[in-house]
């Protein structure tokens, strides 16, 4: 009885089932489950170059002030989708990103504060990955006339080059465009002549290379506007610019 007692105490084993209910077969048990990671190291990053590309990132957007009255899109701002997946694809993914994405900075005033602070904080995987991205541009918007903008654009200059060797173009924000176009182009005057007189005080080489190619690409708004737009005093001073004069 005790012989019999021990083989009825014996666990059978229950067939197991899907999520629908229905009894797995003994081949798909046996089947390894698989998924993105288990595709190869070589495809995933591929992966990832693909939906890097397809993302715009625009950093440092502000919803008053920076762009008006005007809220930014929802898009601009969002966080991209594969970097809230997983911890793991966020490893791998983020520096991917940062190399092959567009970046765009938006800078009010001349004041690079938050951007010097985000590219010191940057980790070294991170730093490498944005120095060999080629789209990276800021762009830059002149609301207030203030005393501390020469400071200012001075600290950028000095901050970014040559120890960060991180490519950025400038251009001008789309608000600053259309007042040069309507004849209102007094606050971008302003500044370029502010930034003006620092190349021609500036001794470093470093500093003088990356106000030139701030002031190029003021210098080029503003002679692309006046061809369209109404002319008036307020641009005359670009008569006296020539492409590569701070070269």
């Amino acid at each position: 009885m005790l012989k019999k007692f021990r083989r009825s105490s014996r666990i059978k084993p229950q067939p197991q089932q899907d999520n629908t209910g229905h009894v797995l077969t003994t081949d798909a048990q046996s089947t390894p489950r698989t998924g993105f990671f288990s595709l190869p190291a070589e495809l995933r990053n591929d992966i990832y170059e693909l939906a890097a590309r397809e993302t715009d990132l625009c950093l440092l957007e502000h919803r008053k002030g920076l762009v008006g009255n005007k809220k930014p899109s929802s898009s601009s701002l969002s966080i991209p989708g594969l970097l809230l997946s997983s911890r793991q694809v966020r490893t791998e993914y983020l520096p991917i990103l940062i190399r092959g994405a567009k970046i765009n900075v938006k800078v009010l005033d001349f004041d690079f504060s938050q951007l010097l602070r985000a590219i010191k904080g940057l980790e070294n995987a991170a730093r490498e990955a944005i120095q060999s991205n080629k789209n990276l541009t800021i762009t830059l918007r002149m609301k207030k006339c203030g005393a501390n903008v020469a400071s200012g654009l001075r600290a950028w200059c000095v901050g970014c080059n040559p120890s960060a060797r991180i490519p950025w173009d400038y251009q001008l924000d789309k608000s600053n465009m259309e007042d040069i176009r309507e004849g209102q182009a007094g606050a971008v005057k302003w500044y370029v002549v502010r930034a003006s007189v620092l190349f021609e005080q500036e001794r470093d080489n470093d500093v003088r290379r990356e106000l030139t190619k701030i002031l190029e690409a003021l210098h080029l708004a503003l002679e692309e506007e006046m061809s369209i737009g109404p002319r008036s005093d307020s641009v005359l001073m670009t008569s006296s610019w020539r492409p590569g004069m701070y070269l």
